[in-house]
């Protein structure tokens, strides 16, 4: 094997859990897939340090980081070809270096878009924001 090279290990799926069934599921509108910390139509501003409690565990979502977008993985965890252990490598942080390792032909945003919690911004600008919408309630 060349240097670098990274073995792909087979998983089994649970019935039901192939990727025609995460299409299927995506396409329903009546299955909330953002979870339950992004409950609502509107995007939220997510900041590395709340980012990196979203790491799926404790009870909360798993979430990850793809060129700025920031998405709930725990829905897709049981659909994942390489595993749960695999995905979650990427919970509570940016994952586009792994992504891009293992798998850079797969359409992130179309397999994921139900999944869309908001954008990634920094500490710094989510609070000058505040200030700024502080001072507009003057």
């Amino acid at each position: 094997m060349p240097p670098g090279k990274q073995v792909s290990r087979k998983v089994i799926l649970e019935p039901g859990h192939s990727p025609l069934d995460w299409a299927a599921l995506t396409s329903n509108p009546n299955h909330q897939l953002r979870g339950k910390d992004a409950q609502g139509e509107n995007l939220l501003r997510v900041t590395p340090a709340q980012l990196k409690m979203q790491n799926g565990r404790k009870g909360r979502d798993a979430w990850t980081v793809y060129q700025g977008k920031v998405y709930n993985i725990t829905p897709y965890v049981p659909y994942h070809p390489g595993g749960a252990g695999e995905i979650l490598r990427g919970a509570g942080k940016d994952s586009v270096k792994l992504f891009m390792e293992v798998h850079p032909w797969v359409n992130w945003d179309g397999m994921l878009s139900e999944c869309l919690v908001g954008i990634l911004v920094s500490e710094e600008q989510e609070a000058n924001d505040k200030i700024g919408s502080l001072d507009e309630m003057d």
